[in-house]
């Protein structure tokens, strides 16, 4: 299983969502609104086969022991320069033809109601069911499915889980679900840093409509025994990212540092925002403020009932 899997329970955080294991063919009317698609895109295939000139003639060169011709391969050139085009608008028709199939459905309406149901009910979705879905049904509703169908990421290339992940934040932002907008805006940024480990999170957007930011970041940092099911647990070089990016660095150097001194705050805590100012310090490209920085941390360390400090091994990001 790929650790870039979006977590899709980015959910009210006292509603978690239980994927089960359960298959989409499982489902009579899920499973026949899929057949309703794949049989409606083959019947256009066969009455409209897409053209295939450049096809044609490559066959003949498969086989390498045959040299192509300086006629076929400027043939081939030509072809291919608006094959991409031409394909385009041969699958804008052929999903127009498959809404048409869609929309002759009887009880149309009850039927797309009775998809979307049986999507939540069994926490089940599938990109294609999806798609066809999206231009029927509400906002609301193409959340609610959405947050139910798990993007895995293929490669190191593929940023599917952010983009699935942001989508659900826009679509969060546009029905006022703000917790999820919240869950899935960081989820964005998480997967933006696995994927690409550059600067440049989406910070700058919650600072703009006024979110506190260190308040939220910190609040996924801490670590309690009776947080609600669904809570964000941010990761510690995540969350340095978003602080060095920060605009107020001033503040939240000095937020960091409080709560690394604070007593009364608990050791396994009090460790993690340790962690966490060294990344953030290590981001700091003002090499003379990261010494200053460090000096300020190095006070806090001197103190006796911080002496457990000194058996803790820095981790490097």
């Amino acid at each position: 299983m790929f650790d870039y899997m979006i977590d899709a329970k980015s959910a009210i955080p006292d509603k978690e969502i239980d994927f089960k294991e359960e298959n989409i063919s499982d489902n009579e009317k899920l499973s026949e609104f899929e057949e309703k698609i794949s049989d409606a895109s083959e019947k256009y295939r066969k009455k409209n086969p897409l053209p295939t000139d450049v096809e044609v003639l490559m066959e003949k060169y498969k086989d390498n022991d045959i040299i192509p011709t300086i006629e076929d391969l400027e043939v081939i050139v030509e072809k291919s320069k608006n094959i991409q085009k031409d394909r385009e608008e041969y699958w804008k028709f052929q999903e127009n033809y498959v809404h048409q199939v869609i929309k002759s459905t009887p009880e149309f309406d009850k039927y797309i109601k009775d998809l979307v149901g049986e999507i939540i009910k069994i926490n089940k979705n599938e990109y294609l069911i999806e798609y066809y879905l999206t231009p029927y049904i509400s906002k609301k509703q193409l959340l609610e499915i959405k947050r139910r169908r798990l993007v895995y990421s293929q490669c190191g290339s593929d940023n599917s889980p952010e983009i699935h992940a942001l989508e659900i934040a826009q679509l969060s932002a546009e029905t006022m679900s703000w917790d999820l907008f919240l869950r899935s805006h960081l989820d964005a940024t998480s997967y933006k840093i696995l994927e690409t480990q550059q600067r440049k999170t989406y910070l700058s957007e919650l600072e703009a409509i006024n979110v506190n930011t260190n308040d939220l970041l910190l609040g996924t940092l801490l670590r309690a025994s009776d947080f609600l099911n669904g809570h964000y647990n941010g990761r510690i070089f995540d969350i340095a990212l978003f602080f060095s990016e920060a605009k107020n660095q001033t503040k939240i150097k000095n937020r960091l540092l409080n709560m690394v001194a604070d007593e009364k705050l608990d050791i396994y805590n009090r460790i993690n925002i340790y962690h966490t100012f060294n990344s953030y310090n290590g981001r700091t490209r003002d090499k003379i403020l990261q010494q200053s920085n460090q000096r300020l941390l190095n006070e806090i360390l001197e103190k006796p009932s911080n002496a457990f400090f000194k058996n803790i091994i820095v981790i490097k990001n």
